[in-house]
């Protein structure tokens, strides 16, 4: 993931309030006091297993 990109929501509680961690590599809720990662999974197309089923 893009170190530019920003969570907005926390996956959790729905707040906003979220800072990265030290690493930079996972996020920090204020409210809920959680930490949680965010990973992109794909862009674009479905994946081929999907096409082939028929639904992509």
């Amino acid at each position: 993931m893009s170190p530019d990109l920003e969570f907005v929501h926390c996956p959790y509680c729905g707040d906003t309030d979220l800072v990265p961690t030290e690493d930079d590599i996972d996020w920090s809720c204020r409210s809920c006091l959680r930490t949680f990662t965010v990973t992109l999974v794909a862009v674009g197309h479905p994946p081929a297993s999907a096409r082939w089923r028929g639904r992509g």
